[in-house]
């Protein structure tokens, strides 16, 4: 627990020399403080009296300059991504004259996509009688739904009942889905079975990728 009765912060120092001050100064002997520490004491409370304002003053300048800047930066940024696609597209223009206006040499060459290197990771949640709502994201980012780069979209392959199958041939083909979540109905039959999911993302050029870990849950009743 600390001891400094000084308050850090800036707004809460203020306010307290504010009522320090005020309550010394009128009978400082009452207090125990010699006249001539008050006097020091309101002397630098003038000086502190110009400082904290300008300081404030100049925090929000400098708040609302980062923003003109930040905004200006966008602006001209669109346009320079823009010309810059103008550049590239326009019959004549070799890389020297890329190089003179700043740009990276151009490769006429398309890297191709490959399958996907990672696997999805899926949540289910139940909402309501025999259903269930399968979040899907990648492993490299857990917290957010983006598809990785290259990526059409996931594949869903499922089991109902037990016991779950020992490989991936064991499991049925749902679907290819582009977007998460995705809401799997069962019939009346199923509800309280155990369901086993198997993803994988897809590339754009249809190649598979690896399979993510078994996901399951029960049928709600």
């Amino acid at each position: 627990m600390t001891t400094d009765i000084v308050p850090k912060n800036d707004d809460a120092f203020d306010k307290f020399q504010k009522q320090f001050i005020g309550a010394v100064a009128p009978t400082p002997d009452k207090f125990g403080v010699p006249p001539a520490d008050v006097a020091q004491l309101q002397a630098d409370q003038t000086a502190w009296s110009k400082a904290f304002p300008a300081h404030v003053q100049a925090r929000a300048d400098a708040e609302a300059a980062t923003k003109t800047k930040d905004v200006a930066k966008a602006k001209l940024e669109k346009g320079l991504r823009g010309a810059a696609k103008k550049v590239n597209g326009t019959p004549g223009v070799d890389d020297a004259l890329r190089a003179q206006a700043g740009m990276p040499a151009h490769s006429p060459v398309r890297t191709p996509v490959g399958p996907p290197q990672t696997h999805p990771i899926g949540r289910l949640a139940p909402k309501g009688h025999t259903t269930l709502v399968l979040h899907v994201a990648d492993e490299t980012t857990p917290q957010r739904a983006a598809k990785p780069r290259g990526v059409h979209g996931y594949e869903i392959w499922r089991h109902v009942g037990d016991p779950a199958p020992a490989d991936p041939s064991g499991y049925a083909y749902v679907g290819t889905l582009t977007r998460t979540p995705f809401t799997d109905v069962f019939t009346a039959a199923d509800a309280g079975k155990n369901v086993y999911y198997l993803l994988r993302w897809v590339s754009t050029r249809s190649q598979p990728g690896p399979w993510s870990d078994v996901v399951t849950a029960k049928v709600p009743l």
